[in-house]
């Protein structure tokens, strides 16, 4: 008796969480919010519209971080990870070369720059988030600026930032004349052009 009992209760509580596990795709999440707009069930079409656009701009994020090249003017790309909360996408990757390494993140509103990235594109291409000791400059026809302690920021269109970090170039000038090639081999257009 108490093993169908405890049977029971388990294909009672364990089961629906089972099936409630799920990856939505942007098709399936779409389709269901069309669906649900066709049966006027607006409340449920805009919680499943919303799924949609999660869907979308997770696709986007994974596509992206494709982007970041395996190797790179001779730095080899050691791993790439995607974090999201609260809307904030950030995609990191880091690569060593001989002794050294550095960081490239790309910062943004998941799937594009949107309010948050544009307001951080912003202040890089104001030159605020590159003050004193920092210059200004382009790379890939994109508006970059280099602080005083060497780090980097490109300005993608969309509003995001690709901020590039390495712990061996300790100012603006050591920073462009280490990282030159990198930033010249580097998928900045590539990123740009997706994130359009």
């Amino acid at each position: 008796m108490n093993k169908i009992l405890i049977a029971a209760f388990t294909m009672t509580f364990f089961s629906p969480m089972a099936l409630a596990i799920e990856t939505d795709t942007p098709e399936s999440s779409c389709k269901e919010a069309v669906a649900l707009i066709k049966d006027e069930a607006y409340k449920e079409a805009l919680e499943e519209a919303r799924w949609c656009v999660t869907a979308l701009e997770n696709l986007l994020q994974g596509s992206t971080s494709e982007l970041f090249s395996d190797s790179v003017a001779g730095w080899k790309r050691v791993d790439v990870k995607q974090n999201n909360t609260m809307g904030m996408g950030a995609i990191t990757a880091n690569y060593k070369k001989g002794n050294g390494s550095l960081t490239v993140t790309l910062l943004g509103d998941q799937g594009s720059g949107g309010i948050l990235g544009g307001a951080l594109s912003g202040l890089a291409k104001m030159g605020i988030m590159g003050a004193a000791g920092g210059k200004r400059f382009r790379v890939q026809r994109l508006k970059a600026t280099v602080d005083a302690q060497g780090s980097i920021m490109v300005s993608l269109d969309d509003g995001s930032i690709i901020q590039i970090q390495s712990p061996q170039y300790k100012n603006a000038d050591a920073a462009l004349e280490g990282l030159s090639d990198f930033m010249d081999e580097f998928p900045f257009k590539e990123i740009n052009d997706q994130r359009r």
